[in-house]
């Protein structure tokens, strides 16, 4: 992490590149920032992107969600819809690849452009 750090450093409009893209996608946003933070990085490179582009995707989904409200019933959806398997499933890989995330070598992948992943065991 500190080696993508010093890298992310030297450039960190790619920083706020990825964000803004991230803020773009489905996926839940929580743990690439926490990934971010374990960096030190300063966080405006992270909120002002991540900002500009939320606007525009949340209003994307506040006018469909009120077009297809007036065609739809909610009436199934219940608590227990987001405790079901899938949903918590899907926050325990989250979590899995957060922690391998934090365990690559960033160094050895950007100057060799090879995957390795960093044993604390020694």
């Amino acid at each position: 992490m500190e080696y993508l750090r010093r890298h992310l450093d030297k450039r960190p409009y790619y920083a706020s590149l990825i964000f803004f893209l991230e803020a773009f996608t489905p996926l839940p946003s929580d743990q690439f920032f926490i990934a971010y933070g374990l960096t030190g990085m300063k966080i405006w490179y992270a909120i002002v992107p991540f900002f500009i582009a939320r606007i525009f995707t949340y209003s994307f989904w506040v006018y469909t969600a009120s077009s297809l409200s007036n065609n739809l019933s909610l009436g199934s959806i219940t608590l227990m819809s987001f405790l079901s398997w899938p949903v918590l499933l899907g926050e325990i890989l989250i979590l899995i690849l957060l922690y391998y995330f934090v365990k690559v070598d960033w160094e050895h992948v950007i100057m060799h452009r090879r995957l390795r992943v960093i044993n604390h065991n020694h």
